[in-house]
């Protein structure tokens, strides 16, 4: 065997060079076809276009030969001052690398840099000039390059080190301090050097590895980071401005080597560009490297408001009418070390108002973007109109998940690949990084020109700065030409494959100079051309066009759409890319103001904003009253008019939570309003509902309208719109809503009355014909050439419900949060600190509704005079159905999900048990899954497998704090047909299938014995002094397992006085069976200083004593399986000494493991202990252990009859997209991650010295001082009592003393708030110091009011409360140490250099605040099976992401596996080591297949 693969392996190798170039020329020649005929894509993965040039034999299909080279750069790091914006705020500790030919211009910049001692005030301060040299270091190589770093560092009193989060180089050159590899840091002074090997094409976060503090301690913070771009192979870059070779810089020209024939192409200027240009031609490349937390000093102060110091009452507040931007934390969030918060415009702004120098009033925030009245913002990228562009997005900083978004433009989810759904936003965890291609280039496919506003859409990020602009220019500029303020514009030249643009004349000067409007003024309103439409429509808020404007429309204007180069498509024409006939769709929508009520409890906004379909409007204005969030629908291929009218209030009084609006008659407002609105096709200068650079303000004043038109050129799922001129103040008070785009010709009904056709509601039914008789795939393209069918008319309104084939209930989920909310007796719930703050504040709902845990809890205290057992708290047996959304359907019915998150800023993980769906809605290949991470403007579509049985399915935010926020729903599927809701035409009898299928049998079915106990969990092991331990932790203990067809069970003996968390195996194809037997200490309690959530219920401390187990993915019914007690399901938890039998089916590989958790006591058990993993493995593979965190997978080559035939590995996707048929025999490293936080660890186990949450790992006088307790003043005086943490049977001291019971509660300090100072607070707030230990009346609600006071005073968002850590354990670390130690308590992953290294990782935490983990020296694809590039690091992982990483471990070494986020993460412990270990001599079953050059020893 062994000679015939060497065989195998030398013919290859001789015949790769000509194979490869066919392959790369076919392939060149498809995606260029692809992108102008808009084809099916190509199935072929992406990992064979990245390799096509390892062999240089025959290229003669290029132009010009090319060859890998050595790419040597010389850096430095450096103590350089960084100036963010104009007006001085800037870091004065910034610290960066740069290019060593640059050291000597940025050391004078730093000498000659002198800020004010003290900040002066905004008008006599002086504006600061931005160094362009004053940057992110960007580098650049092609694919197969080498890059050599000569690192000097420069940065005294540091030890500094360039770790690249790629693979390509050996442990001693990772640029860090890991375990046993010797140290690759350059202390202050010392060089050294590194190679990096560019494999992968891409962009690859780098950063400081010698310390990994987030905090202003560190170095990352300070803004030590860069990014490695690897290009095509054989590109050369050029400045966009000068048109010479660069060495860095965020922006650069990107020149692949070019096809034969293809190097005197130039594309035309105007016209249609493809969807994705031809794979040889030139782009624009633009790096964005996000950072935050950053250290802020201030050169000048906020000038006060005109308004002066006038106070009003509100709620039982004193609110300053000025109080827009008072006590300004030092806060900016950046990019490219650049950022233009709205306080120092704002500031601008009163003085300019102070002054009498305003024409037309300004409040502020409608102005933050604009250049007209500020002057450009200090991040601009140029383009001309349908330039190729890619965006390589970095997250350099520490802390905070951001959501990309970039206005007017689209790119496919997976870059690459064109079958993954169209988005325009985006997660973005600490040091992931990613590229994309605008679909179409710059202006997207209408070739919108104007100022493209990208941002981070979390709004007070965008409030605090974090925003550039993206000019798309339709006039050659050659630099004789200056903006509206005088400022040169700089030349920028065409791209040597595409026509020049036009110059520009006197007639046709090009943007911006034809916008008539003046600078230091407001943005000019939208103009309209009354010689070629006519009359400026009554009421609306257009105005006449100036003759420049006019001649600068293009030649079909329309309202809403003036001035892209290609007009918006007419009705009744041709899509020329799809062939659908476009039809119009007509929407008329008010913005008002409501009073919005939420539940039953009584908890509502006043000031609610909202939009609401014209002839559908309802409510009185002050009256609370249950609403939806606006749902308008439309298909693809039409063209959408959105007429917008302004019917806010003219004055919205002020509360706890947001200033008067507008705060005095000193301060007045147009209130404009717009619609702002993702991925469908406009003109930015007309309808993108803002005021951005030098565009128009796009919106209507109070008591007018405004005109928007939209192309939904496409089935994107769904788009999400929102005002975009006073978001932060608008929208978490609910203004946003959602489109979704159906399939061509859809039509849409009432799920309770199938003959009714209705537009807007949060359930529907579609009914979706193939087009022409032709299927249509996901995105909308006819899967062969076709005749469009006309007869079908378009309006919804004249159509009865016809049978298609496409029919399916449609369901909408829609999050927001910060939404400012009061109890009925108008009680603030969770307010912030001071009106308009952008801390942490408000409440979270989902379609305008929740139904809060907290609130069940008093219900229940009210009605019985006890409390209630948290394991009934879902239970419609015990409460009725929540007030949330209820979703309804029979078994098997075609569903598709619209999730989509309106406000604010926290990220949200969407889940629904019971029903499960492939990642990506338009590829099938994909892993299947049953939870999504969300962050506000993201929209995904989910369409669930119709296996899913009757029963109530809990669709919820799985994050605690969500949860009991209230932000939980349930989806009702009836086993009989009810009265009152017809089935679907292509589902009459939803029952006939559930009895088929595979059914469980002795030989088919693995099953476990488990055991919930309670256990003395010790997550420090001693490690660097500490003694963290939860005394009151829960497990899963696994005592036996029986083999399928086995008579006899095979017990599990656990030696370990420290358990580890359960993890169990089957192969796919097999039934599960776990028996659960429920062993908990029945006295039990909550503990002290327990992790908060928001709107907290301090006194209520009872842990239920059942418990359960609930998986996710497989199949079961949840009547029977769920392990849980939701709805009018019967109750599948556990009491004390029973045991319950749950049975999944695992009928595939999933791609990814499947989570366990108890599902009895959301708040208190998944935190102390009680989680698992269940791995089904991929076909043919056999585990060495049944249970365990670590074993190894051995391929067998026949498969177990009790698999069916039709389940295969390769379907699920991915072994099949890594690895090559030289791999078909080999063994695989299988390792499990659970990620954890939201702990409450207890120094040496004593519950009277709880672990503080983080400060700061560097400082010790912070109070992390290892192995003493705690530093928190609340404890001085406070007793402490001995305690080793363990006892006999592992069972917690406090527990077996009633009396140390006792003291614990009435040392409880969760009851204890600190010292408050803020008159404003003091009159919001009640105190419940005495009684939390006794039942609240019913409707006493004053512990609201200084819910997040213990937040505020320590500065930890209840997000971030608790301790971290992997696998029941954590290593908190701190400097000099970092990750030095060899032998950690957090798992060592053992991987044999070589073999293929499975990481499963489930994150079983508590807390919403999104995690990345980086996977040091070693990339994988995020989406197996589906062509994705390579990253070191998986993004944006919440509670109840699973996923599967395989790579193999080539390189030898200690390799760190930790959480991007350092801010707190890694300090507080989690961290974990890779250690790649040479194959034994003695290894019968080893089979290697190694990269020769890629083995390193150190």
């Amino acid at each position: 065997m062994t000679r015939v693969l060497e065989r195998r392996r030398k013919l290859l190798t001789c015949f790769m060079p000509v194979f490869i170039a066919a392959i790369v020329l076919a392939v060149m020649v498809s995606i260029h076809r692809g992108s102008e005929n808009a084809n099916p894509p190509s199935t072929l993965n992406a990992h064979m276009t990245e390799d096509w040039t390892k062999h240089s034999a025959d290229l003669s299909f290029l132009e010009e030969p090319v060859e890998p080279m050595n790419r040597i750069y010389h850096v430095v790091s450096l103590e350089i001052p960084l100036v963010f914006n104009i007006y001085g705020d800037h870091d004065p500790n910034g610290l960066m690398f740069a290019l060593e030919e640059n050291e000597a211009s940025l050391e004078a910049y730093r000498d000659a840099f002198h800020p004010p001692p003290v900040p002066l005030p905004s008008d006599r301060a002086p504006l600061f000039e931005l160094n362009p040299l004053v940057r992110p270091l960007v580098l650049r190589c092609n694919l197969h390059d080498v890059v050599t770093i000569v690192f000097t560092n420069k940065i005294r009193n540091r030890k500094v080190g360039m770790h690249v989060a790629m693979d390509g180089h050996s442990a001693a050159e990772d640029g860090s301090a890991v375990g046993r590899n010797p140290p690759s840091l350059a202390a202050f002074g010392e060089t050294i050097e590194y190679h990096w090997k560019c494999g992968h094409e891409g962009v690859f976060h780098f950063a400081d590895g010698g310390n990994l503090s987030g905090t202003e301690r560190g170095t990352n913070s300070h803004g030590l980071f860069g990014a490695l771009v690897v290009e095509p192979f054989g590109s050369r870059w050029t400045d966009p401005h000068t048109g010479k070779e660069i060495r860095d810089g965020i922006t650069a020209d990107i020149h692949p080597p070019k096809l034969r024939g293809f190097q005197h192409r130039k594309a035309p200027f105007f016209g249609f560009e493809p969807e994705l240009a031809h794979p040889s031609a030139s782009f624009r490349e633009h790096v964005t490297i996000f950072h935050d937390e950053p250290e802020v000093k201030f050169a000048r102060t906020t000038s006060p408001s005109v308004c002066g110091n006038e106070v009003t009452e509100a709620n039982g507040a004193e609110v300053q009418a000025g109080m827009t931007t008072p006590n300004i934390d030092p806060a900016l969030h950046v990019i490219n070390y650049r950022s233009d918060p709205l306080r120092n415009r704002e500031s601008d702004v009163q003085d300019r108002i102070r002054a009498g120098l305003l024409e037309r009033p300004v409040f502020g925030e409608e102005q933050h973007h604009s250049s007209w009245m500020h002057g450009d913002p200090g991040l601009v990228f140029t383009n001309y109109a349908g330039d190729p562009v890619k965006f390589r997005v970095v997250h350099g900083g520490v802390k905070e998940t951001h959501v990309f978004h970039w206005h007017v433009h689209q790119w496919y989810a997976v870059e690459g690949k064109t079958d993954s759904p169209i988005i325009d936003s985006f997660s973005l965890s600490p040091q992931w990084a990613v590229t994309f291609t605008a679909l179409y280039g710059a202006g997207s496919r209408l070739k919108s020109i104007g100022d493209v506003i990208f941002h981070c859409h979390l709004y007070p990020h965008f409030n605090l700065g974090m925003w550039g602009i993206f000019r798309v220019f339709d006039k050659l500029q050659d630099g004789s030409m200056t903006y509206p303020d005088g400022t040169q514009i700089k030349p920028l030249i065409p791209l040597p494959d595409r026509e020049r643009p036009p110059r520009p004349t006197e007639e046709h000067p090009g943007f911006p100079i034809f916008i008539a409007g003046t600078f230091r003024q407001k943005s000019p309103r939208v103009p309209w051309p009354v010689e070629r439409l006519g009359p400026i429509p009554e009421g609306s808020d257009f105005r006449e066009a100036k003759p420049l404007e006019a001649a600068a429309m293009n030649a079909d204007p329309q309202p809403g759409n003036f001035f892209t180069l290609n007009p918006t498509p007419r009705a009744g024409t041709i899509d020329p890319e799809t062939g659908m006939l476009i039809s119009p769709v007509n929407h008329t929508i008010l913005a008002v103001n409501r009073d919005i009520e939420f539940n039953q409890y009584g908890w509502h906004d006043p000031n609610g904003h909202m939009y609401q379909l014209e002839g559908e409007e309802r409510g009185e204005r002050h009256t609370p009253t249950a609403y939806e969030p606006i749902v308008l629908r439309a298909n693809n291929a039409q063209v959408v008019t959105q007429k917008i009218f302004n019917k806010f209030d003219l004055f919205i009084p002020g509360t706890v939570f947001d200033p008067p609006f507008p705060d005095c008659p000193a301060h007045p407002t147009e209130g404009e309003v717009g619609i702002h609105v993702h991925l469908v096709k406009f003109d930015v200068l007309a309808s993108d509902g803002a005021s951005v650079g030098w565009n128009y303000i796009s919106g209507a004043r109070f008591g007018r309208y405004y005109l928007n038109l939209w192309w939904a050129d496409r089935e994107f799922g769904h788009v999400f719109f929102h005002d975009h001129l006073f978001p932060n103040f608008r929208q978490k008070h609910g203004l946003y809503g959602i489109l979704p785009v159906e399939p061509f010709q859809a039509q849409y009904f009432d799920p309770f009355d199938l003959k009714k056709p209705i537009l807007t509601g949060l359930q529907a039914v579609i009914t979706a014909p193939a087009f022409n008789n032709t299927p249509v795939d996901l995105r909308g393209h006819p899967q062969v050439p076709i005749v469009p069918n006309t007869s079908t008319q378009d309006d919804p309104s004249t159509n009865s419900l016809t049978l298609f084939p496409g029919t399916f209930r449609e369901w909408i989920n829609f999050i927001g949060d910060q939404q400012p909310a009061f109890t009925r007796n108008g009680v603030p719930l969770f307010p912030p600190p001071f009106p308009g703050a952008d801390n942490d504040n408000g409440i979270f709902v989902v379609n305008y509704r929740s139904e809060p845990l907290r609130e069940r809890i008093k219900q229940f205290r009210f009605q019985h005079g006890t409390e209630v057992d948290p394991a009934d708290l879902f239970s419609s047996n015990v409460f009725g159905d929540p007030s949330s959304t209820l979703y309804v359907g029979y078994p098997g019915d075609a569903l598709r999900l619209r999730i989509a998150q309106g406000a604010h800023e926290e990220s949200h993980s969407f889940s629904a048990y019971g029903l499960r769906w492939h990642d990506l809605w338009t590829d099938p290949k994909t892993n299947t899954v049953s939870q999504q991470i969300l962050g506000i403007s993201k929209a995904f579509t989910k369409i669930p497998e119709q296996d899913y049985g009757p029963g109530d399915h809990l669709i919820f935010h799985r994050a605690q704090d969500d949860t009991w926020l209230g932000c939980w729903a349930i989806a009702r599927i009836f086993d009989k047909i009810q009265p009152n809701l017809p089935p679907l035409p292509n589902n009459p009898d939803p029952f006939k299938n559930l009895t088929q299928g595979p059914q469980p049998t002795p030989e088919n079915t693995r099953e476990y014995k488990v055991v919930a106990e309670s256990r003395v969990i010790d997550y420090t092991e001693g490690f660097l002094g500490e003694k963290r331990l939860d005394p009151l932790g829960l497990i899963y203990r696994l005592t036996a397992y029986k083999e399928p067809g086995a008579d006899t069970w095979v017990a599990v003996q656990d030696h370990r006085v420290n358990p580890k968390p359960l993890v169990i195996r089957a192969l796919e194809g097999e039934f599960v069976k776990v028996h659960l037997t429920n062993n908990i200490n029945p006295d039990l309690f909550a503990e002290p200083n327990r992790p908060e959530v928001p709107v907290d219920l301090r006194n209520f401390r009872r842990v239920s004593q059942r418990v359960s187990m609930h998986a996710d993915i497989v199949r079961y019914d949840v009547r029977d399986s769920d392990g849980s007690n939701i709805g009018f399901n019967p109750d599948t938890t556990v009491p004390i000494g029973e045991t319950r039998t749950y049975t999944w089916f695992a009928d595939r590989f999933f791609g990814g493991p499947i989570m366990l958790m108890d599902h009895a006591d959301v708040r208190n058990h998944r935190h102390h202990g009680l989680i698992g993993a269940l791995l089904v493995e991929p076909r043919g593979f056999v585990p060495k252990e049944w249970h365990g965190e670590q074993t190894t997978l051995r391929r067998v080559w026949t498969f177990p009859s009790n698999i069916p035939s039709e389940v295969n590995f390769d379907s699920a996707g991915g072994m099949d997209a890594m690895f090559s048929e030289e791999d078909t025999m080999f063994l695989i490293d299988e390792h499990v991650i659970m990620m954890q936080d939201g702990l409450r660890l207890f120094n040496e186990g004593d519950l009277l010295q709880p672990v503080p949450d983080f400060r700061d790992a560097d400082d010790q006088a912070d109070g992390l001082v290892p192995g003493q307790g705690t530093s928190n003043p609340e404890l001085n005086g406070v007793q402490i009592v001995a305690n080793s943490g363990l006892a006999q049977n592992n069972v917690a001291p406090v527990l077996q003393n009633p009396q140390r019971r006792a003291n614990v509660l009435k040392h409880d300090l969760s009851f204890h708030f600190p010292n408050i100072t803020n008159p404003t607070l003091i009159k919001v707030c009640r105190f419940l110091e005495d009684a939390h230990l006794d039942v609240l009346a019913w409707e006493h609600d004053w512990d609201q009011a200084c819910q997040n006071f213990d937040a505020f005073a320590s500065g930890m968002d209840p997000e971030d409360q608790g301790q971290k850590g992997l696998n029941y354990r954590s290593a908190p670390t701190r400097a000099p140490v970092w990750l030095t130690p060899d032998d950690p308590p957090t798992p060592i992953w053992e991987a044999v250099q070589g073999r293929v290294q499975m990481f499963h990782v489930t994150a079983v935490n508590d807390k919403p605040r999104a995690i990345s983990l980086q996977f040091s020296g070693h990339v994988f694809r995020e989406f197996a099976n589906a062509g994705s590039i390579a990253t070191a690091v998986d993004n944006a992982i919440n509670p109840g992401r699973t996923l599967t990483v395989f790579f193999k471990a080539k390189r030898l070494g200690d390799w760190a596996v930790r959480a991007g986020n350092l801010h707190n993460h890694v300090a507080e412990g989690m961290w974990s080591i890779l250690r790649v270990s040479k194959p034994k001599d003695d290894d019968q079953f080893e089979r290697l297949v190694i990269d020769e050059d890629a083995v390193t020893t150190l």
